[in-house]
C-alpha cells in the first residue's frame, strides 16, 4: 500500500497512465486497420483493380481515401444494424467479416491473384516511408495522451456520449426523450457507440485521434505536392 502523496504512488499513477495510453492506441489502431482493409478492398473494386503510379502523393491519397471509405462503411453498417435492433459486438463483427470476405472474393473471382491483391493492399502503406509522415505520426502519438486525462477519461455525461452509451446498452438506435441534447445518429457518435458495445469505454475518446492524424497526413501531402510542383519543381 502506498500513501497518496508518496513518490511510489506517483510512479504507479504514471505507469497506469502509460498503460492506458498504449492500450488506447492499440484499440484505435485496430479500428484504423479494420477500416483501411475494407476501404482499400472497396477502392480496388471501384477502380477495377487498376494500379496507379507510385508517386508519394498518389500513395498517400489512396491511403487516406481507403481509411475514410472504410470508416464510412463501418458507420453505415452500424446504422443498419442499429435500426434493426442488432447493435451489438457479435453482429458488428459478423457484418465486418462478411464485408471483408465478400470484397476479397469478388476481387479474386475478377482474376486478381493473391500476390497481386496483397501488393495492392500493402501499396498505400508505403506512405509511412516518408520522413515527414513519420514525424507527424510520432507527434500525433504524443498528442493522444489527453484522451486519458481528466475529465475526459471517464466523463460519460459529455455532450457527445449519452446517446452512444444508450444505444450500446439497448442494442439499437433510438431517440431518448429524456436527454436534453440533439438526437443525431451521425458519424463518430456511432463509432463511440461501437466502442461501448465492445466494452472499450475507457478508450472511447481515442477515436478522435484517428481523423486528427489522417487530416495531418492529408495537409502534409497536399503541401508537399504543391511545393514540388510550383515552388520547388524537380525536387520531388
Amino acid at each position: 500500500m502506498t500513501l497518496p502523496f508518496s513518490p511510489a504512488h506517483h510512479i504507479l499513477a504514471d505507469l497506469e497512465a502509460i498503460d492506458r495510453v498504449v492500450a488506447g492506441l492499440l484499440v484505435v489502431h485496430t479500428l484504423w486497420l479494420a477500416s483501411f482493409l475494407v476501404g482499400i478492398l472497396t477502392l480496388l473494386v471501384l477502380k477495377n483493380d487498376r494500379v496507379h503510379d507510385d508517386r508519394p502523393f498518389e500513395i498517400g491519397v489512396d491511403f487516406i481515401i481507403a481509411t475514410a471509405l472504410g470508416i464510412c462503411e463501418v458507420i453505415g453498417g452500424e446504422y443498419i444494424l442499429g435500426t434493426l435492433g442488432l447493435f451489438n459486438w457479435p453482429a458488428c463483427s459478423s457484418l465486418y467479416l462478411i464485408a471483408f470476405a465478400g470484397l476479397t472474393l469478388h476481387l479474386r473471382r475478377s482474376g486478381m491473384s493473391a500476390t497481386a491483391l496483397f501488393k495492392a493492399i500493402s501499396r498505400p502503406l508505403n506512405v509511412f516511408r516518408s520522413r515527414a509522415i513519420l514525424l507527424l505520426y510520432l507527434i500525433a502519438i504524443i498528442e493522444s495522451a489527453p484522451a486519458i486525462l481528466p475529465p475526459v477519461a471517464w466523463d460519460s455525461t459529455m455532450y457527445h456520449l449519452p446517446n452512444a452509451v444508450n444505444w450500446a446498452h439497448a442494442g439499437r438506435i433510438y431517440a431518448d426523450e429524456f436527454l436534453r441534447i440533439p438526437y443525431f445518429a451521425y458519424n463518430f457518435e456511432l463509432i463511440y457507440a461501437l466502442m461501448f458495445s465492445y466494452h472499450l469505454d475507457r478508450y472511447v475518446l481515442f477515436v478522435g485521434w484517428l481523423p486528427f492524424v489522417c487530416s495531418a497526413f492529408a495537409i502534409q501531402l497536399a503541401t508537399a505536392s504543391l511545393l514540388s510542383r510550383f515552388i520547388l519543381p524537380g525536387s520531388a
